[in-house]
């Protein structure tokens, strides 16, 4: 029952978390990217949440890599919360796979990006070996994974926010059905996962608590009923008690292009 109504009270709030993400990016979309404009979005807890990254530095990953590290010279990122396909299509193979290099290390080197990263796995990594991806941890310093879900919080000047990184393929029917394509996501207990949320969310006692999870959990939609995905630009949300975000590229619509990549600022 507590579980339930968890997912109750994230449904309830998915529906203007999303007018605040898209009326956001609409107002990003016509005003000028410079640093000067980047400075005046810093506030005293910046982080960076990105997802569907990995595409061997195509369709536009390298400029928006090179963007995020000057845009983090500006502001100063504490970390980024990477939400999800780090790497397309196939997942890794291992920790030692030649994609970390071209998907990730290589393409993400801005100086300012030398930062700590918490992934969480998306759909395209189940297609792989999960495992290596929480491995990864043990090869990269600024890769950080302690688990399929985990929490972290972050504390400054009174303001305390807790991140709730959740593994979202295991609890939707399709990957746990196409044991074939998506092997480990069977293999998940979903219950576990989902009785861990509901305790951490009936604990907490921060001023924010944000859930991160790769889809959205009431809202799985195929990408055949969705117009288009964003996104070419960075997106802020600030200030705005935001208790589930999801990243999912094929949940975004906007008019007209489609480009597996979002980067989105999140400001307190």
């Amino acid at each position: 029952m507590k579980t339930l109504m968890m997912i109750r009270r994230m449904k309830e709030v998915l529906t203007w978390v999303w007018i605040a993400v898209i009326g956001t990016a609409i107002c990003l979309n016509v005003c000028a990217q410079t640093p000067q404009d980047w400075k005046g979005l810093e506030k005293q807890l910046n982080f960076y949440m990105a997802n569907d990254l990995g595409r061997n530095g195509y369709y536009d990953q390298k400029p928006i890599a090179e963007l995020m590290g000057e845009m983090a010279d500006v502001i100063g990122p504490e970390c980024v919360f990477a939400a999800g396909d780090v790497h397309h299509f196939e997942g890794v193979r291992s920790v030692n796979d030649p994609l970390w290099m071209t998907n990730y290390e290589l393409i993400y080197s801005h100086p300012e990006l030398m930062i700590d990263w918490f992934p969480i796995l998306g759909n395209h990594e189940y297609r792989g070996n999960t495992q290596a991806v929480l491995d990864y941890t043990n090869v990269s310093r600024r890769w950080s994974m302690p688990g399929r879900y985990y929490t972290k919080v972050f504390e400054k000047k009174g303001t305390a926010i807790r991140f709730v990184m959740i593994d979202t393929a295991p609890l939707i029917d399709k990957y746990r059905n196409e044991s074939e394509t998506y092997p480990d996501a069977c293999k998940q207990d979903m219950d576990q996962q989902l009785a861990w949320i509901d305790s951490v969310l009936t604990v907490a006692k921060e001023d924010w608590v944000v859930v991160i999870g790769h889809h959205p959990i009431y809202a799985e939609t195929s990408k055949e009923t969705v117009n288009a995905a964003i996104c070419r630009s960075v997106w802020i949300l600030s200030s705005v008690n935001i208790r589930w975000i999801s990243m999912h590229a094929d949940t975004f619509i906007t008019s007209s292009t489609f480009v597996c990549r979002a980067v989105i600022l999140i400001t307190w």
